[in-house]
């Protein structure tokens, strides 16, 4: 399975000002209501905290916040962020959407923003 990153690790969280994103055009034929789902390799922030973000914005929309929380557990999960961890650990796979109604057929442009260190990005499936 291949999955990207961005290189070097190690720096603070980023904003949609630093421009660190990819794009993936796609052609839209029935407008709609349309998810983007980001498919992430389980990873753990590596400065102690819970949440590792990415942002996804279509066009030159918005940039929506999506929030990885995992956390190991040394025993039974208590708390959600740890099952979170065991069952994204089990499928290799944490599954975060970003929704975008009323997208108009035609072409369009999906970025997906770097916002924290440590993510992969496995793949993007879009549903209507």
């Amino acid at each position: 399975m291949g999955a990207v990153t961005a290189f070097p690790q190690g720096r603070p969280a980023t904003s949609q000002s630093d421009g660190v994103y990819l794009e993936y055009p796609l052609g839209v034929e029935t407008p709609g209501d349309t998810t983007v789902v980001a498919h992430l390799l389980p990873t753990l922030e590596t400065t102690g905290g819970v949440d590792i973000r990415i942002g996804v914005s279509m066009d030159d929309g918005p940039v929506q916040t999506l929030s990885m929380r995992l956390t190991p557990s040394p025993g039974p999960p208590t708390l959600q962020e740890q099952r979170n961890w065991e069952k994204a650990v089990i499928n290799n796979d944490f599954v975060l959407e970003a929704k975008f109604p009323a997208l108009a057929a035609g072409k369009h442009v999906i970025k997906v923003w770097r916002i924290d260190d440590n993510t992969l990005l496995t793949r993007l499936v879009l549903h209507k």
